[in-house]
Formats: C-alpha cells, structure tokens, sequence
C-alpha cells in the first residue's frame, strides 16, 4: 500500500458526537489505515486520515457530507 497522510481543516464539529461520525463513516473505507480528529469545538478541526494515495478527495468529502454538515476547508496531502 502506498501510503500518504491526509490532513482535512473543516469546521462544524461541536462534540465527540461529530468526531464518531465521521470516523465511522471513513473507517471502512478499503483504502483507509487509520482516522484520527483533533476537535476544536467551535473552530477549525483537524482530521488526519492515513490512507492509501488513491482514496480521492471526492470520496473523503463524501464521507463527511454522510457523517453531517461540516464544511470543509482544506484538504492536503504529504507522503
């Protein structure tokens, strides 16, 4: 699997609520090794996805319009 960190600044989240359902809606994604949210409550959040380089910006802003309305600011990518 080739690898890459993905890191998504998006807004909305209020609770660990908000972080459940996004992790559950991105977990079983086949290209996905791991989620991890940095909650900011009122803020910008951070969500780092590890992930294989092919799972698309489409499908991860997919994912978080299933999980709720939380906007999103930013997606970039890092090997």
């Amino acid at each position: 699997m080739n690898s890459t960190l993905i890191t998504v600044q998006l807004t909305g989240l209020s609770c660990q609520n908000c972080v459940r359902h996004i992790t559950e809606e991105l977990t079983p994604l086949p290209q996905v090794e791991s989620v991890n949210i940095d909650l900011v409550s009122g803020g910008t959040s951070t969500l780092i996805i590890k992930a294989d380089s092919s799972l698309s910006n489409a499908e991860i802003m997919q994912a978080i319009d299933e999980a709720g309305t939380y906007p999103v600011l930013e997606i970039t990518r890092s090997h």
